[in-house]
């Protein structure tokens, strides 16, 4: 849609440095020409950490946030509980689709220039982010601490990346198998059923019903009698 109402052209912001909305959403602190630390720190880190403390109450202290996490876990459970998945979706989107705005406006305002496909490059980063965070990715369970913890991560990745003379495909590879080596990681240490599970279905391992047969012969054996053999 951007795109379109853009007609695909970019505009470069000039002077947006010198109006107030700059100043207030992505300014700096001190004189932006010094070189010392306090006066290079931006004031779109203060508006993330406020929009990070809102979300954390929303997830943590708020009844959206815990029938959200219902609805991760399971749609049908959710509905048996009396929650309104369809209601709550839709607050949802229209949550992050605000966000999304915002940060929008964040970068926008940052690099002074606008084109309409901006933000693509960062679909891939706010994935990792979120799920080396420790988010699951099978719904159920998320911290938005982690989450913040997963940004750092990955933009000391991507500068280390860069710095070190990589391209950007490069950059993106190795996020991409950070990401996948977060989902893998997740998926021994704390999600054993899906685990056990999905290695079956590839053919690592014994499904339940092959382990369910193992013990009963193993019970036979030994002289115990399974449940079809005590009727």
């Amino acid at each position: 849609m951007a795109t379109v109402l853009s007609g695909g052209k970019s505009y470069a912001l000039r002077g947006a440095e010198q109006t107030s909305v700059w100043q207030w959403l992505v300014g700096r602190f001190g004189d932006p020409s010094s070189y010392d630390w306090q006066n290079q720190i931006s004031i779109q880190a203060v508006w993330t950490g406020l929009v990070a403390v809102v979300l954390w109450f929303i997830l943590n202290r708020h009844r959206f946030g815990e029938h959200i996490l219902f609805i991760g876990d399971s749609n049908d459970v959710s509905r048996v509980v009396g929650i309104d998945v369809d209601r709550e979706k839709i607050k949802l989107f229209t949550l992050m689709g605000g966000l999304a705005a915002v940060a929008a406006m964040f970068l926008t305002l940052e690099n002074k220039n606008y084109f309409g496909n901006q933000g693509q490059g960062y679909l891939l980063t706010a994935i990792a982010s979120v799920l080396i965070g420790g988010t699951s990715i099978f719904g159920g369970k998320a911290t938005i601490v982690g989450t913040l913890f997963g940004c750092f991560i990955i933009g000391m990745i991507e500068a280390g990346l860069v710095a070190s003379g990589l391209t950007g495909e490069w950059v993106r590879t190795v996020q991409g198998l950070v990401f996948l080596g977060a989902v893998v990681f997740y998926l021994y240490m704390e999600e054993p059923q899906r685990r056990r599970a999905l290695a079956a279905r590839l053919g690592f391992g014994k499904s339940a019903t092959a382990d369910t047969a193992g013990r009963a012969a193993a019970r036979s054996s030994e002289g115990v009698k399974t449940p079809r053999q005590q009727i």
